[in-house]
């Protein structure tokens, strides 16, 4: 069943592989559309929910053996970095007989610079801009100790997913909108969950996919830092 056109410039597309609870599943959410879920529709080996607007705002497989062939479903689904590549999303496209391959595009957590930092008055957080690579800088609130200016974090986008299904959303932060999150460890779950968000070496290039940064420097990621003045990258 196919739904129609729709603008989903502002969607992600996250996957989830719970090997530990659900060992042969795979679920997904696409975080800009889950707010208005209307309906399900049911298959043999996979379901999938359709919003007001009849896009698609996730979907469930049961046994992802039958679905997809080895080696397609990547073992790299690391807790906060899981959105697929774009042979997943063809297939999974397939599937459910509705084109999602233009999210295969769309990047959540992206590298960014923080250029401005300004605390807000009686608490503990500041109001930053950050460049993420495009013409237009962000707004995002942040709360963490080792936010400054000249920092290169990680920025969740609003629509992005968190490894524990929060989504993150445009928010109203003790009065300064946020239009996304700086990104700890702990919150993307990996370790070795340092205070503060994190820090990226300042060769690695501003817009680039963290998930890239991730994997090229994985057996490295002692290199992390925070507190401890430690960073990612080479």
């Amino acid at each position: 069943m196919r739904y129609g056109f729709f603008d989903i410039s502002q969607d992600f597309i996250t996957i989830f592989c719970p090997k530990k609870t659900l060992k042969n599943c795979m679920f997904g959410l696409i975080g800009s559309r889950t707010q208005a879920t209307l309906r399900q529709e049911k298959n043999q080996n996979f379901s999938f929910f359709v919003n007001e607007a009849n896009e698609i705002a996730g979907f469930n497989f049961f046994d992802i053996k039958k679905s997809f062939r080895r080696g397609l479903i990547s073992h790299h689904f690391t807790a906060g970095l899981n959105y697929p590549s774009l042979k997943l999303v063809k297939k999974i496209s397939e599937l459910l007989n509705y084109d999602l391959t233009p999210l295969a595009k769309k990047v959540p957590f992206v590298v960014c610079e923080v250029i401005s930092a300004i605390p807000i008055p009686n608490t503990h957080l500041k109001r930053c801009k950050v460049n993420t690579g495009s013409n237009k800088s962000l707004d995002v609130v942040c709360g963490a100790d080792n936010v400054r200016v000249g920092l290169k974090t990680v920025l969740v986008h609003v629509g992005g997913v968190l490894p524990d299904g929060t989504i993150i959303k445009k928010a109203k932060i003790a009065g300064y909108d946020s239009m996304g999150m700086l990104c700890s460890e702990k919150e993307l779950h990996l370790k070795p969950k340092n205070q503060g968000i994190i820090e990226i070496k300042s060769h690695i290039k501003i817009g680039k996919s963290f998930l890239d940064v991730y994997l090229n420097n994985s057996e490295k990621f002692s290199a992390w830092v925070s507190t401890k003045k430690r960073v990612t990258g080479n």
